[in-house]
């Protein structure tokens, strides 16, 4: 698989070597590495953020990761969403090969379903990092209350 930025990967290699063998690397000298890159308009990393920059599709990506579901279904669950930006969410996440739409029954009324594709499905681990990130940072400590 290719990567999409050739600093973020250089910057993965050289952290992991220098981790293997002992040294502290700071995670801010990471960083250095991979914003410059992000910050530029044909990155591939930052067109990926942009493409996420919508609550809605990191939504439908977590109720996807329960299994297929019909458009009603996934329309109860995401409360606050209308029926027309859930429609056009799905088909723009079905354009990105994020979702796939599968028709299940081909007379009226018909029947579809919406499931994650496999590479929809890769982005689980980085979605539930965010998830432990969140519970975390919610969580009261005694340093925020000084």
């Amino acid at each position: 698989m290719a990567c999409h930025s050739r600093t973020f990967c250089a910057g993965v290699t050289m952290v992991a070597y220098f981790r293997e063998r002992g040294f502290a690397v700071p995670t801010i000298a990471f960083m250095a590495l991979v914003i410059p890159e992000v910050l530029t308009e044909s990155c591939a990393t930052r067109q990926a953020l942009e493409r996420f920059a919508s609550k809605w599709r990191v939504l439908v990506i977590y109720a996807l990761l329960d299994g297929p579901q019909r458009h009603a279904t996934l329309r109860r669950r995401l409360e606050g969403i209308t029926q027309k930006v859930l429609t056009q969410t799905l088909r723009e996440m079905e354009a990105d090969a994020m979702v796939e739409r599968r028709v299940l029954k081909q007379t009226a009324p018909m029947h579809v379903e919406y499931a994650l594709t496999p590479l929809g499905k890769t982005l689980q681990e980085p979605l539930a990092a965010i998830c432990a990130w969140a519970q975390t940072a919610a969580a009261p400590s005694p340093d925020r209350n000084a």
